[in-house]
């Protein structure tokens, strides 16, 4: 489909958690849309690596993207999700900080220490 619209796709295949980040840094920004997730984990990482992200506005996505401030949440229909795009592609700063702000989230919110804090919580 991409060769026939004349975009341009490159299809990673499987990446290793050891280079995941790796991955991950050579792009600004993130963009997982779905019509379903349990705990995208994908988004966690992206976000953890400081990548502006856009994410379709369903439950478990919009727990961990704050609209407008750590992410953008979108529809999934494709003038929504263009629409995203090019508001943080537009706009170096609000991407700059929307990833600053990702980062800051996913470390206060899934840091070791917060884990570490659930986990004993728990035993407790």
């Amino acid at each position: 489909m991409a060769k026939n619209e004349g975009v341009r796709v490159e299809f990673k295949g499987i990446i290793s958690q050891e280079k995941l980040s790796e991955e991950l840094n050579k792009s600004e920004i993130f963009i997982l849309v779905s019509l379903s997730e349990g705990n995208p984990k994908v988004l966690l990482e992206a976000m953890s690596c400081g990548l502006s992200c856009i994410g379709s506005n369903i439950p478990s996505i919009k727990e961990i993207i704050e609209d407008g401030a750590n992410g953008l949440l979108c529809q999934i229909d494709l003038g929504s999700i263009c629409n995203s795009l090019l508001k943080l592609l537009n706009n170096d700063n609000l991407r700059m900080q929307m990833g600053i702000k990702a980062r800051q989230a996913i470390i206060g919110r899934f840091g070791f220490e917060k884990i570490m804090e659930k986990e004993l919580n728990l035993y407790e």
